[in-house]
């Protein structure tokens, strides 16, 4: 299979997992499904490369473990979305 059919095949995979998790309620409904898959890939590898290469560091600068930073910046990215302030 041509690998530009593969990616195509994957983008359908991950939008249509994104909007059931928008369905669920795991996903913020104000977030554009297309542009948040790659983002939120970045996002999630950025923390488990922090975790896995800047344990010590993490552990002295917040008293967090490594486990315990990623729960935080896993519940950070799936947080509900703001409230609108009213004017």
């Amino acid at each position: 299979m041509a690998s530009w059919i593969r990616s195509a095949h994957r983008a359908k995979i991950a939008a249509a997992a994104a909007e059931l998790f928008l369905e669920r309620g795991d996903l913020r409904r104000d977030l554009e499904v297309m542009p948040t898959i790659p983002q939120f890939w970045g996002m999630l590898s950025g923390l488990i490369q922090l975790a896995a290469n800047k344990e010590p560091y993490i552990e002295r600068a917040s008293g967090l473990s490594g486990d315990q930073f990623l729960e935080s910046g896993f519940r950070m990215l799936t947080a509900p979305s703001p409230r609108k302030r009213e004017r």
